[in-house]
């Protein structure tokens, strides 16, 4: 018999194998991220211009871009000249922080990726305070 893997969202247990859906034409923070933790998130990704795909909030749980980013001691920088994937959710409630290797943007839409999860505040609290600016819907 072959090993599961199995992870907890929120209480909830999903088997890897069962439960990621094709998300096209939605990026995986939009159509699956944000509607399994049943979290609005935020999103820092590499955005190059005329590629990076537009805030989105056509599903249930919304996703928006993270346009600039102020870690204490630096001066902000904008989300082009990062290349850090991650997101945390909008409602400081949720403590939602995920760390990835998928940008959002169109050529994205096309390849693998994944995300890890923490719902640990204190994770959460050092990459909120982080989010300077964000482009809402």
């Amino acid at each position: 018999m072959g090993q599961r893997n199995v992870w907890r969202a929120k209480g909830k247990a999903y088997d890897q194998k069962n439960t990621i859906p094709k998300v096209k034409p939605d990026d995986i923070y939009t159509g699956w991220v944000a509607q399994v933790l049943d979290a609005d998130l935020l999103v820092e990704s590499w955005q190059r211009q005329g590629h990076d795909l537009p805030s989105n909030c056509s599903l249930p749980k919304h996703v928006m871009n993270i346009k600039r980013v102020h870690l204490p001691g630096s001066l902000p920088f904008r989300s082009y000249h990062d290349h850090s994937k991650w997101c945390v959710s909008q409602g400081y409630d949720d403590d939602v922080t995920c760390l990835g290797d998928m940008n959002r943007e169109m050529t994205q839409l096309k390849r693998g990726g994944g995300l890890i999860c923490s719902l640990n505040p204190l994770i959460y609290r050092a990459f909120r305070q982080a989010v300077d600016w964000y482009i809402g819907c």
